[in-house]
C-alpha cells in the first residue's frame, strides 16, 4: 500500500516573493520524503485550489497538513467542506502554536542586528527517506505551488491528528546563544511587539498569544500582540503605545499582510517573516511540517 499523499495547502497570495518562499518550503519536505507523494495547494487567491488538488490524488490517501500559523476560518470551515466528499482524507492540525516557531522568531529578531550566533540543530529523522538528496517535487501542483502570509489549522472530526505540540521551551539562560542573540537585537528591557494576522475566530487569535508568550519565555520579557486584521489592539496602536519597541513577524512569507505590518510599523524596526525566498527554508519548519504529516498517518482510521 502506498504512502498517504501529503497536500500542503497555503493560503495563497499573489505576492511572486510569497509564492517562491511557499513553494521553497514544500520542495525541502518534498526532499525529506522522496518516497512521498508532496503536492501543494491553496484556499485562496491561487490554483491549484483544494477541490483540484484532491481531484489529482484520486485512489491514494492523503494528509493536508495547512501552512498556516494558527487554528482559524480556513480549515475549521474551508478545508473541511473542500474534502467533505472523501473519506480518505485527514486533515491535521496548524503549524503553530509550536516552541520551534518561537525559536525561529527569536532568531529573525537577532538577524535585525546580523547577529546569528545562534545553536545549531539536526533535522528530525523520518521513515521513508535514506537518501533524500534524490528527490523532487515538481509540475501539477506536486511542490511548485504558492505562498500564504496567514495561518489556520484543525483536525477532522474521526480520523484526527494528535492535537499536541512539544512542551513550551524552557525560560533560556543568559548564557545561551539564542538568549545572547535575542538580548543584542533589542536591547535589555527593549519593547517587542508580535505582528500577527488576526482572525475572526478568537480560537486562532489565542493560539497566537500562545506563540507571543513562547516568545517572551525565550527573551526573558514580556511580548505585546499586534493584529493587522479582525482583531484588537492593531499593529499601529501596539506599537504606538510602545514606541521604542522592534516588531517580530509572525507571518508565514512576504505578501499582502507583511505589506501591512511594515506600514503598520511606523518605521520601527521589524523582521522578516518566517519564510523569504532569497534564504533556504529553516529545518525547524520543515521539520514541523514532516511531523504534522507522520503524526496523521499514526492515528487508525474509522
Amino acid at each position: 500500500m502506498p504512502h498517504p499523499a501529503l497536500l500542503a495547502i497555503s493560503h495563497g497570495t499573489s505576492s511572486p516573493e510569497g509564492q517562491a518562499s511557499v513553494r521553497a518550503l514544500v520542495d525541502a519536505v518534498a526532499h525529506r520524503l522522496p518516497d512521498v507523494t508532496v503536492r501543494l495547494g491553496h484556499v485562496d487567491v491561487q490554483q491549484p485550489d483544494v477541490a483540484a488538488s484532491l481531484a489529482g490524488l484520486e485512489g491514494i490517501p492523503v494528509v493536508i497538513v495547512p501552512l498556516l500559523l494558527s487554528a482559524g476560518y480556513h480549515v475549521r470551515v474551508d478545508l473541511r467542506k473542500q474534502s467533505a466528499h472523501r473519506d480518505d482524507v485527514t486533515i491535521t492540525r496548524a503549524l503553530g502554536p509550536d516552541p520551534r516557531l518561537a525559536a525561529l522568531l527569536a532568531e529573525r529578531l537577532a538577524e535585525l542586528t546580523g547577529d546569528t550566533d545562534r545553536p545549531v540543530r539536526e533535522p528530525i529523522q523520518t521513515p521513508f527517506a535514506d537518501d533524500a538528496s534524490t528527490s523532487s517535487a515538481t509540475g501539477d501542483g506536486s511542490a511548485t505551488g504558492d505562498g500564504s502570509a496567514t495561518g489556520d489549522g484543525s483536525a477532522r472530526p474521526g480520523r484526527t491528528s494528535p492535537d499536541s505540540s512539544p512542551p513550551a521551551p524552557e525560560p533560556v539562560e543568559g548564557s545561551s546563544p539564542l538568549a545572547r542573540s535575542s538580548r543584542s537585537t533589542t536591547g535589555d528591557g527593549v519593547p517587542v511587539v508580535l505582528a500577527v494576522a488576526g482572525s475572526s475566530d478568537e480560537r486562532a487569535n489565542e493560539d497566537c498569544r500562545e506563540v507571543g508568550r513562547m516568545l517572551g519565555s525565550i527573551l526573558n520579557r514580556e511580548v505585546h500582540i499586534g493584529f493587522l486584521a479582525a482583531a484588537d489592539p492593531r499593529l499601529g496602536d501596539a506599537v504606538d503605545t510602545h514606541p521604542d519597541a522592534v516588531v517580530a513577524n509572525y507571518l508565514l512569507a512576504p505578501g499582502y499582510f507583511h505589506d501591512l505590518a511594515t506600514r503598520e510599523a511606523h518605521g520601527r524596526p521589524i523582521a522578516r517573516p518566517l519564510l523569504t525566498p532569497d534564504i533556504e527554508p529553516a529545518a525547524s519548519l520543515v521539520d514541523i511540517v514532516i511531523e504534522r504529516y507522520l503524526d496523521a498517518g499514526q492515528q487508525p482510521r474509522e
